[in-house]
């Protein structure tokens, strides 16, 4: 049986958003980020063998985030948390089991 993540873990509040592309009238883009969720995470620093395939990869992975399992997460998306963005470069069903997952991300700002 499949082990189930501690929610005591889930202690840093974070926002998840998507970037919206809007073309004005006078055909100026605007684009922005829009909140998509506000929810609770556990943040955790690569080691082992997760800091060393980060950093031999062409994607610079820093951090990962669990959160609950959420379908509308993908690649487009970013993690806000404390003055921290963070790109989302993959985002993990864990299992299969559509209960948590694992968002690996890399520091924009």
């Amino acid at each position: 049986m499949a082990k189930l993540f501690n929610a005591g873990d889930l202690r840093h509040r974070v926002v998840i958003k998507r970037q919206t592309k809007k073309t004005g009238a006078s055909g100026h883009r605007n684009d922005k980020w829009r909140t998509v969720k506000s929810v609770y995470a556990a943040k955790y620093p690569l080691i082992g063998r997760e800091l060393y395939t980060a950093l031999t990869a062409d994607v610079k992975i820093e951090v990962k985030y669990k959160i609950r399992y959420m379908s509308e997460i993908d690649n487009t998306m970013r993690i806000y948390h404390d003055k921290n963005i963070y790109e989302i470069i993959d985002a993990v069903d864990v299992n299969g089991l559509h209960k948590e997952m694992i968002c690996y991300c890399r520091l924009v700002k």
